[in-house]
């Protein structure tokens, strides 16, 4: 008996060693409308919604398992344009990648559109201010130039004033 235990007991030890280790994954995915989009080096977020809160994004836009997810927003309540998603792994703290938000039409990153941004659209046509480069992005809601043009001014003016809608996927702006 003592030999069959001792069999036993290393026939055992072989049969763990055959078990596979569990996986571990980190994840951080786009969910229905949202759009992953790397220019220039940079990771942009776009296809979200004006004035987002961080448990929308989460609930809504984005899939993620075993990591952390930390904000640097431009507003204390709203991810707007330029505020910072950085993904960081559960398991040892390392970061994983850092992804900006677009806000289509919000240039001033309150998380709205609005007057400033049609001011802040302004300044960069008549060359008293620079757009940043997520600026630039969500300035183009005219959609069909890769530039910033007087066009793009005058349809963000139309959202503002209601009669155009800004399609937060394409970034073009729409008859309402």
């Amino acid at each position: 008996q003592a030999e069959v235990d001792k069999l036993y007991d290393e026939l055992l030890g072989y049969y763990n060693m055959l078990e596979p280790e569990e996986v571990y994954v980190e994840r951080f995915e786009p969910k229905g409308t949202t759009v992953f989009k790397t220019q220039g080096g940079v990771n942009y977020i776009w296809g979200l919604q004006p004035r987002l809160v961080k448990a929308a994004f989460q609930n809504t836009y984005v899939d993620y398992e075993n990591v952390k997810l930390e904000y640097n927003m431009t507003t204390a309540r709203y991810l707007g344009t330029g505020s910072t998603v950085t993904v960081k792994s559960a398991k040892t703290g390392e970061v994983i990648a850092t992804y900006v938000i677009v806000i289509y039409g919000d240039l001033d990153g309150n998380a709205a559109i609005d007057t400033g941004d049609s001011t802040t659209l302004f300044k960069s046509l008549v060359g008293t201010t620079t757009l940043t480069a997520v600026q630039r992005i969500a300035a183009n809601v005219e959609g069909t130039r890769p530039s910033i043009t007087t066009s793009d001014k005058t349809y963000l003016d139309q959202v503002v004033a209601g009669k155009r809608v800004i399609n937060q996927v394409t970034g073009k702006a729409v008859l309402a």
